[in-house]
């Protein structure tokens, strides 16, 4: 989470954040009651893998048709053109309220953020211009990564009770309207109940019209139990049902420090697609993600060591090309004595390069992420419709063609036999299996 997000959206990010973590309610959607226990339980089926294949190959392809229209909504663009360059924004009005306070005043009111903020392509950065336009915020960009004028606006309003958190006037309502060459593509509301400086919310509903899709997510905190629910439609049509029960005290100050993985305990989580699938089961994050952060902070130092040897390795051949150049050009070499000397450097640099383990430190984090996710992990692929259990999920590591690797989703049948996701559901439902990736890994 931004830690310097600017107060208008403070809350639509972490109610989003939340939601993304933590998705469930206490009435499932489908037959089974309280969803998870009842899912686990279910008896598998009968069904051989190529037959159960066959059986839901027509349900993967009306979900491919129901997504393949995402990439190409204006609003998805205009959202993900806008991630890019927002933190500029966020540092811009950051800096501007900064020079606005006395050093004695400790409230940062929200009439500090209005005002409209135009993309400046030549300097690439944001400015701040006079227009006039009354209480919000307003931002002028390119409405997608390709685009080269500002086509693209978002605007935000603030409205309902005002709350104080740590020293920020906070909303309890907030709405922003996505445009593209002026007409109007989506919009997001944000509405919250119950702000407090503890746990920050008590309760928050959130609905993205973007396009022709919709996303709705509630969430519902009391204590260390946080239930939410989302729903991805388009049209009358359920694509994606999200629910999460998540046991974690979850406070503004752990969200400001970004520390998740020491105060989550238990994940309960349910996600349906379309009509007839469900992936439903349990995480236990209190033993699972404290692997994951330690296993990414290694990753991290791994690949910053690399870069170093690489980089002095780098180094020293820059050097040596630049003494051969100069004596060259003192005359105490002659042309083949600089191109020997610059050839010797080539060797002595791509020795040093393949000392270098690339893909080593990525191998490891795999091997790691995937034996934690399939000892603290159980769950299943359903098919709500037949009540019955078609598989279990575990996840296996693969080495690429070029020598990297990576992990991937198996699906373990009643009759053990082992089958990649997307060699079982076919290329299509490679799109799903990714959402599910992300929907997981959002947990830390």
């Amino acid at each position: 989470m931004k830690r310097n997000f600017f107060t208008l959206m403070a809350i639509s990010l972490v109610s989003l954040l939340m939601v993304s973590c933590s998705s469930s309610d206490d009435n499932d959607s489908g037959g089974n009651g309280n969803g998870n226990t009842d899912y686990l339980n279910l008896p598998y089926s009968k069904l051989t893998p190529s037959a159960q294949k066959k059986k839901l190959s027509s349900e993967g392809e009306v979900i491919i048709r129901q997504i393949q229209d995402v990439p190409n909504e204006a609003s998805v663009n205009l959202i993900a053109s806008f991630s890019t360059l927002s933190d500029d924004l966020l540092s811009l009005l950051n800096d501007e309220v900064k020079t606005k306070l006395d050093y004695t005043e400790t409230i940062i009111k929200l009439s500090q953020y209005y005002g409209m903020y135009k993309w400046n392509f030549d300097r690439e950065e944001w400015e701040k211009t006079g227009d006039n336009v009354g209480d919000k915020l307003v931002a002028v960009f390119p409405a997608n990564k390709k685009a080269t004028t500002n086509t693209g606006k978002i605007e935000v309003k603030a409205s309902g009770s005002i709350v104080l958190i740590n020293g920020r006037q906070v909303p309890s309502k907030v709405v922003a309207d996505l445009f593209v060459f002026d007409a109007k593509e989506g919009d997001v509301t944000i509405t919250t109940k119950g702000i407090n400086e503890t746990t920050l919310v008590e309760t928050a509903d959130g609905i993205a019209n973007l396009g022709g899709y919709k996303l709705t997510a509630n969430i519902d905190k009391k204590n260390s139990s946080n239930k939410a629910k989302g729903q991805f439609s388009k049209g009358n049509d359920i694509i994606l049902d999200m629910y999460t029960d998540l046991d974690a005290n979850i406070t503004v100050e752990m969200l400001q420090s970004d520390d998740f993985a020491s105060n989550v305990k238990d994940i309960n989580l349910t996600l349906a697609i379309g009509k007839e699938l469900v992936l439903a089961g349990f995480i236990d994050g209190k033993s699972m993600l404290p692997i994951i952060d330690k296993a990414e902070e290694d990753l991290k130092k791994a690949k910053e060591e690399n870069e170093a040897i690489w980089n002095k390795a780098y180094l020293k051949y820059q050097k040596a090309l630049d003494d051969a150049y100069e004596k060259y050009r003192n005359g105490e070499y002659d042309w083949n004595d600089r191109i020997e000397a610059e050839n010797q450097a080539w060797k002595e640099y791509d020795t040093e390069y393949d000392k270098i383990d690339w893909y080593g430190p990525e191998k490891k984090y795999n091997e790691v992420f995937v034996t934690a996710f399939n000892q603290y992990t159980n769950i299943a692929l359903v098919d709500k419709k037949e009540d019955y259990k078609i598989a279990k999920l575990s996840l296996e590591t693969i080495l690429t063609d070029w020598g990297a690797s990576k992990h991937i989703y198996i699906l373990n049948f009643n009759d053990k036999t082992p089958v990649e996701a997307t060699v079982f559901f076919g290329d299509g439902f490679e799109k799903l299996v990714q959402m599910w990736e992300d929907f997981t890994l959002k947990f830390r």
